[in-house]
């Protein structure tokens, strides 16, 4: 074939072009990218925001791992592919207003119970996406494809701690009312 480089650029355009899974990673990628600085960021959360520290950390981990293994055994139970494109909507959607809920509270265990949802949201939406990407792509472009889905989240995540010192200062030092306000106008705008 044409090199190393032609058969990334062959992988890259096979996923971006085609109808369903050019739809699905820019679901999946806006949301990993928004969703992913609030889990980065729970620490400041819990000593800056919620003056928990150390315990509130652990409440809020537990609560975002405890969204997840519920997500997880649902979805193991349905057992079929009928209906995965909804789940992925429901669980962009679910996550959006988790997340904005998060942001825009005080009070601790609200933040709580919206983390728990917000691990069950991240969960549902991504395997459920890898999933119809799956069961749609064609056999000789599988590895590519799911290269991409899989590496996405080390390019994110790279972009997240890059920026995390910033974001952290801003909500350790910075006024809180202006973090939030800039979260919630970030979630609003990835739902459009």
């Amino acid at each position: 074939s044409g090199g190393f480089i032609a058969e990334i650029r062959l992988g890259f355009s096979y996923a971006v072009l085609h109808p369903a899974i050019g739809q699905l990673l820019l679901i999946v990628t806006s949301t990993s990218l928004l969703a992913a600085p609030v889990l980065e960021l729970l620490p400041g959360f819990a000593d800056a925001v919620f003056g928990r520290g150390a315990e509130g950390l652990a409440w809020l981990t537990s609560a975002s791992g405890v969204g997840a293994t519920i997500g997880g055994i649902w979805l193991a139970k349905r057992g079929t592919l009928a209906g995965l494109t909804k789940v992925v909507l429901g669980g962009t959607l679910l996550l959006g207003a988790m997340v904005v809920l998060f942001t825009s509270t005080t009070n601790f265990w609200v933040a709580v119970a919206a983390t728990v949802f917000v691990g069950f949201a991240r969960l549902i939406g991504g395997v459920s996406a890898q999933t119809l990407v799956q069961s749609v792509v064609e056999e000789h472009m599988r590895a590519r494809v799911m290269a991409y889905c899989c590496r996405r989240h080390t390019l994110l995540l790279s972009v997240v701690h890059i920026s995390a010192p910033t974001l952290q200062f801003r909500v350790t030092f910075g006024t809180y009312n202006s973090f939030r306000r800039v979260d919630k106008i970030s979630v609003i705008e990835s739902m459009f």
